[in-house]
């Protein structure tokens, strides 16, 4: 059976304590949070918010956080509230409105958090990151070669934090090993699917096929539990979203987004076809209920596999991209495809390595059609898990502890220490060398390593078998049969031994043939690991940043896609590969290694967003007294952002737009408050900014105000949000369809025909005949002939 690998370069170094094993993934964990913060310094008023807050129908820890006088705010308590919005200053102004008048008290203070310009975080293993801030250190390679680096040459992540740190709606599956739920530095930070999470245990909640999938689904196992047990998912987990700025460990390339987790692989990083097929459909089939925006898939392998195309395919149809690493084979993918560059779908992006200099990865493949851009994948480090070894033996001392029959001590090549040899004439079934009994008593997650010299004379009848007996069993399991010549370590998930004593057996199996003159099998440095829940070992457990592979590139691609896919429902512009790639910054070493003939700088790929949208704000230039009659001054302002042309869609009455300045006479039909609305417009193809300005006028002597209210870049149908593309703003009229899609996939058109753009202020919302909120039907919707992509929301 084909077998899927992981695709790295080093083992960090592991921790030895052990403990038991890791609680259910449904557990409490700490909510998803806002970067808002406010602060109550009257403490009648914080008590009274506290009640409030614990009154609420959940547990007061997925609503809030409080750290003395300060108060977080989650994002379901936003909603809950009608505070929400998707700038972090509108969302401050308006929970702390809420927070107040429901408290029935004044005094709450909006504390700014933002990252400035070229912002640093305080985590202490960034000074290794290079790929977010290259410092032009020298880094040594995993040949022990030194590599001079290039001063700003990474991401460009330091000139984004500060305009764009992602969003708590931000979901990005990664398709690997499972994810390390004990990681501090990853507590949180996973996706929760609420229907199971407030559902009832043993139940199918949201009728996805899935029991309790509070946390993504292990696939090895068919179980709920996606825990790590190889450390490969939470490192590529941890490069997309760890931790950041919070004083521990590394800093995950986007502050604000949560991990699902889909465990393919084994504890020894090895899976089936079927497995990790089953996990990219698990994505595809789920992924508008969890609003995931991209697939990373760092591993590699499999060879080619119908049940693989399709879920490719399928995930192709559902416009979900998915980051593949390129493989480290050093290797031209153009002349010698693989799976699933060889595939040719358009949302699938192959990723090759570079390092700290910007040239192409002495192990990376490549690809001039194939590969279409290159991230950094050399000296990377990454949250991981805690592998203690538990037995050991090199063989130096004879073969005291094993029980053997037609085995010798060898101290040949290739295995610079000695080594189980076997050149066995027997053609029987007992040649075979037994460990005595390996205690995993309490212990999980169990691994085997070893080094293998194994040359068969005949594939068709030789063979070498792993396997272990049971303290309480009479029955040997087998772990592993090899009958391919091999000369490397191997690797094979133990687990069945979990939590008991057991025998580990190599066997050979040679029937058929005469004496064995080309046989060759030599067994060598045997070790057995486990995974360790020690909350110490987890605070420690990084991988070395002498870590390498494509598979750490493909992350960083896959982080930038899931901002840029955000960035795009918030422009009102459709996500495409074009797009995508804008991404790539020229590199001369790389022309001709990639169909860009460049690297990913982050920065450079959502320039446009960073000098729009995020800062698209409105300052009243004279906040004073007002009444009724009043002109009100106001500056729209759009720093950095150049060639766009402004104008208002619809404005109060008496009021005069210039550019981003202007002024309107307040016109609130003679009450002394009250509100007007402005929609204002910004144009600069391909992007239209529309935003809905609300002005309030307060009781006489408060001052007037002006919030942000919505994004008006969204077509409503059916209780679903679809982006709009720039154009439907640039004309009246558009033919609209909508299908419904039922529960076994056949689409039913319950609306086609010409609609026109609305002009009233507020979110644009369509009420077509026959269209209500399904429930759990999907949406297709075409504009003029074009699809719309479905939004989180």
């Amino acid at each position: 059976m084909a077998r899927f690998l992981i695709l790295w370069g080093s083992l960090s170094a592991w921790s030895t304590t052990p403990v038991m094993r890791p609680p259910p993934v449904n557990a409490a964990v700490s909510a998803s949070f806002l970067p808002v913060r406010l602060r109550i310094t009257d403490p009648a008023l914080r008590d009274r918010l506290a009640t409030l807050l614990r009154n609420e129908p959940q547990d007061s820890t997925a609503w809030a956080v409080w750290k003395g006088e300060e108060l977080s705010i989650s994002a379901d308590l936003a909603v809950r509230l009608g505070a929400f919005s998707d700038t972090a200053k509108a969302f401050r102004t308006r929970a702390r409105h809420v927070l107040e008048k429901l408290s029935g008290g004044t005094g709450i203070e909006e504390e700014e958090i933002a990252y400035a310009a070229g912002y640093t975080p305080n985590d202490p293993l960034f000074s290794q990151q290079w790929a977010l801030n290259n410092t032009g250190a020298t880094l040594t390679n995993l040949y022990g070669n030194p590599v001079p680096g290039a001063a700003g040459l990474d991401l460009g992540m330091t000139r984004v934090w500060n305009r764009f740190d992602g969003d708590d709606s931000l979901v990005i599956a990664v398709v690997d090993a499972g994810l390390n739920f004990l990681h501090p530095d990853l507590q949180g930070q996973w996706f929760r699917n609420m229907a199971e999470v407030n559902g009832k245990p043993g139940i199918d909640d949201d009728g996805n096929g899935f029991i309790d999938d509070t946390a993504g689904w292990d696939f090895v196992n068919n179980d709920n539990n996606p825990q790590d047990y190889l450390g490969h998912g939470s490192e590529t987990s941890g490069i997309i979203g760890a931790k950041f700025d919070n004083a521990a460990g590394v800093a995950g390339m986007i502050p604000r987004v949560k991990i699902l987790p889909v465990r393919v692989l084994d504890a020894s990083g090895s899976g089936t076809a079927t497995e990790v097929a089953a996990g990219i459909q698990y994505v595809v089939k789920n992924f508008r209920a969890f609003h995931v925006s991209a697939i990373n898939f760092s591993i590699g392998g499999g060879g080619n596999s119908s049940a693989m195309q399709a879920a490719f395919l399928a995930a192709e149809d559902s416009g979900i991209p998915i980051i593949a690493a390129a493989g480290n084979d050093s290797v031209n993918l153009d002349a010698m495809p693989t799976p699933p560059s060889s595939y040719g779908y358009s949302n699938v992006y192959m990723v090759a390595a570079h390092n700290n200099a910007g040239a192409l990865s002495y192990f990376s493949n490549y690809g001039a059609k194939t590969v279409p851009i290159a991230a950094p994948g050399e000296n990377i480090p990454s949250t991981s898990i805690p592998q203690i070894q538990q037995f050991g033996d090199n063989f130096e001392n004879g073969l005291s502890n094993w029980k053997s029959s037609g085995f010798t001590l060898s101290s040949s090549s290739p295995f610079p220490t000695p080594s189980v040899q076997s050149n066995n004439a027997s053609t029987s079934n007992d040649t075979f060398v037994t460990v005595n009994y390996i205690d995993l008593t309490g212990k999980s997650g169990s691994v085997l390593y070893f080094d293998l010299d194994y040359t068969p004379q005949s594939t068709n009848n030789d063979m070498l078998i792993v396997e272990g007996l049971a303290e309480d069993s009479t029955k040997w399991v087998q772990f592993a049969d090899i009958n391919a010549a091999t000369a490397e370590e191997e690797a094979f998930d133990t687990h069945p031994m979990d939590g008991k004593p057991f025998k580990l057996r190599f066997r050979t199996l040679y029937t058929g043939h005469s004496a064995p003159t080309s046989r060759v099998l030599q067994i060598g440095d045997v070790l057995e690991f486990y995974f360790d829940t020690s909350p110490q070992d987890n605070s420690t457990a990084y991988s070395s940043n002498q870590s390498a592979g494509t598979s750490f590139a493909a992350p960083y691609m896959t982080a930038y896609i899931g901002l840029l896919r955000t960035a795009c429902k918030r422009m009102g512009v459709t996500f495409t590969r074009a797009l995508a790639l804008a991404g790539a910054t020229p590199d001369a070493s790389l022309v001709g290694k990639d169909s860009t003939g460049g690297r990913l700088d982050a920065s450079k790929g959502l320039a446009t967003y960073l000098n729009t949208l995020p800062n698209l704000s409105l300052t009243d230039s004279t906040h004073t007294s007002w009444n009724v009659g009043n002109t009100v001054q106001y500056t729209l302002s759009v720093p950095g952002a150049s060639g766009y042309a402004y104008s208002d869609i619809t404005s109060p009455a008496g009021s005069t737009l210039g550019s981003t300045t202007g002024s309107f006479s307040w016109n609130s039909t003679g009450a002394a408050k009250g509100t007007d609305t402005l929609r204002f417009l910004a144009q600069d193809k391909p992007l239209v900014l529309r935003k809905l300005f609300v002005f309030t006028l307060n009781p006489a002597g408060t001052g007037i105000s002006a919030n942000l209210a919505e994004n008006e870049s969204e077509l409503w149908v059916g209780g679903k949000a679809f982006v709009l593309p720039a154009a439907f703003f640039l004309k009246a009229n558009h033919f609209l369809r909508v299908e419904s899609i039922d529960a076994i996939g056949r689409s039913h058109a319950v609306f086609s025909g010409e609609v026109s753009t609305p002009s009233a202020a507020g979110r644009i919302a369509y009420r077509l005949p026959g269209i209500a909120d399904a429930g759990g039907l999907a949406w297709r919707v075409w504009l003029d002939g074009e699809p719309l992509s479905y939004l989180s929301h």
